[in-house]
């Protein structure tokens, strides 16, 4: 019996798979039609093994965006965080933006104890309101314009006197050369509350400053702080100003923009001093997991992160919270605002509570996908004796300077290799009945924009999957073959109005850098079940949720109530 007081059932028509079961997600790589988009690094990439798959194994189309998996439209692209999600608890969720959106509609986000507490302590105290976040409004993956805004009306409310954004600008997830136009809107909404000392006070792009993501970038988090609490950097009379200044002499993109602050008369406006309110407004948890430490962890402590230590100088003692708890096993940060519900009867610890032996594996960047993020925001297992979690230590900035994306580019192979290796080690050891594995190598080039480094990343997880379906047949076992969200099948960005490319001031296609709503693709292979399974026809908008009852189904249990239907029916 799991936590959630459920277990799992027998499966009425199937004892089980005689081998392991894995999962297998493709991170990144979405299943775009072919309809004449000349951008395409999965349909470019040379993909015999997926082709294969496509030709011979069950396969289906899968949703993995919108409300599908959570988030609150079907305008808002799906992101890893919330597909491990959807692929751990195979039912539909309040993933974080929308428990959000919802609260702030019904106005209980108003009535929030730990937004009222720090609140009354800048009224109290006379001294700013602090608000640092990604500003994203087109592809809200991280954080919402709207969640910004909120919290602001919120404050001028109550009588808050003075409030600092420190606005990191995006141009991954909302498209390159938007963040001037995000930037001036947020300065005109500041400036609306007559009589009130709002404004944006710090700003960089966010592969450089404050967002880091396992420690990839820890000098993110350094640069940040320098930023944000002690206002160093180069200084302009407007955030927009500064923006603009910085972009049209670096030529860099948005995201790569050097951090600058907001000064008047020389003296930087948004320091962060004893005694100040700070909120962290992103609400999505594996990019502000580091600066969070830095704001509340003691010396002692925050030496003991090891990497992400820096000397943080003078280190005000501030009232802090974030928007969501972004891990709930650490306790990170002490405060949030929202408390989400817990996601409970995930199939990790449905198979831990049946004495199922499991493995998840991912390189760095995704490993707390295939781990925290599938067992439903909790980071151990749920029976140490029975769960093994790898991880792959992936390539760092260091490997590639000056950016990450350079890395991926100049290395779209990342480290999918040792990856494979792993599972293939622990398939033929058979230490595991149930795994889950994530090959970063679609998602993260596809950040880069960079088409044929990305078309490489796709050939490369492709060779993976090959060398998977051959450990999974030598086993007798099952591989379920699928994709969290789309981002590869599309690189280039087009003009939603007219469908046409969009062309950048160099004369070339714009780079996309986000995500994309195209669905994907589920394989199930099963050689040793040839004639076993069928994929069915009755699903209602199947979706990366319907993976969990699957997997249980090979497993040889039954779908447990509360999840979505299996998408496979056993016959003979």
């Amino acid at each position: 019996m799991g936590m959630s007081g459920v277990s799992l059932r027998a499966h009425p028509k199937f004892g089980g798979a005689k081998g392991p079961v894995v999962v297998a997600v493709m991170d990144g790589i979405g299943h775009r039609p072919d309809d004449g988009y000349k951008y395409n690094a999965v349909r470019i990439a040379h993909t015999p093994n997926l082709d294969l798959l496509a030709r011979t194994a069950p396969t289906m189309e899968l949703y993995a965006h919108g409300t599908h998996v959570g988030l609150p439209t079907d305008k808002d692209i799906g992101n890893s965080d919330v597909g491990h999600n959807a692929y751990g608890a195979g039912k539909r969720l309040k993933q974080g933006a929308k428990l959000v959106n919802e609260m702030i509609d019904d106005g209980s986000f108003n009535d929030g104890p730990v937004l009222n507490k720090l609140i009354a302590n800048s009224i109290g105290t006379n001294t700013p309101l602090h608000l640092i976040g990604l500003l994203q409004q087109y592809r809200s993956v991280h954080s919402s314009k709207d969640h910004l805004f909120a919290i602001v009306r919120k404050a001028a409310e109550e009588g808050v006197q003075k409030i600092r954004v420190h606005g990191i600008i995006d141009g991954r997830d909302d498209e390159e050369g938007t963040a001037q136009a995000t930037m001036e809107e947020v300065e005109a909404f500041l400036a609306s509350f007559d009589g009130r000392d709002y404004a944006v006070a710090s700003s960089g792009g966010r592969e450089i400053i404050t967002m880091d993501r396992n420690l990839d970038m820890p000098q993110n988090v350094e640069l940040g702080w320098k930023t944000h609490v002690h206002g160093e950097g180069r200084q302009f009379t407007s955030a927009s100003e500064g923006l603009r200044v910085t972009k049209g002499e670096s030529g860099k993109k948005d995201q790569y923009l050097a951090p600058f602050v907001v000064a008047r008369d020389g003296e930087p406006i948004g320091k962060i001093e004893d005694g100040h309110s700070v909120i962290f407004f992103n609400y999505r948890g594996d990019r502000a997991v580091e600066i969070c430490q830095a704001f509340e962890k003691s010396e002692e402590d925050f030496r003991a992160t090891g990497k992400l230590y820096f000397d943080r100088g003078r280190r005000p003692e501030v009232m802090f919270a974030g928007m969501l708890a972004y891990d709930s096993d650490a306790g990170i940060p002490s405060r949030s605002l929202v408390i989400p519900p817990p996601i409970e009867g995930t199939m990790g610890e449905l198979l831990a509570a049946r004495g199922i032996p499991q493995y998840a594996v991912a390189e760095t960047t995704k490993y707390g996908h295939v781990t925290y993020f599938w067992n439903g925001n909790r980071r151990q297992p749920f029976n140490p004796d029975l769960e093994i979690y790898q991880e792959i230590p992936g390539l760092t900035q260091d490997d590639c300077p000056p950016g990450f994306d350079d890395v991926c580019a100049a290395y779209p192979w990342m480290r999918a290799v040792e990856v494979t290796t792993a599972m293939e080690d622990n398939i033929r050891r058979g230490t595991f009945r149930f795994a889950r594995m994530n090959w970063a190598n679609g998602d993260m080039v596809g950040h880069t924009g960079d088409t044929p480094a990305t078309v490489l990343a796709v050939g490369v997880t492709d060779y993976q999957v090959g060398r998977l379906m051959r450990a999974v047949e030598a086993a007798n076992g099952v591989a379920l073959i699928s994709s969290d969200h789309g981002n590869s099948d599309e690189t280039v960005e087009i003009d939603k109005k007219t469908g046409r490319i969009k062309i950048g001031d160099d004369g070339k296609p714009l780079p996309r850098t986000g995500h994309t709503k195209n669905k994907v693709l589920v394989h199930a292979y099963a050689p040793s079940l040839d004639g076993r399974f069928v994929m069915r026809s009755d699903i209602v908008d199947p979706s990366i949720r319907n993976i969990a009852a699957t997997a249980l189904g090979f497993l040889g249990y039954d779908q447990p109530d509360h999840m979505d239907p299996s998408l496979v029916d056993f016959v003979g």
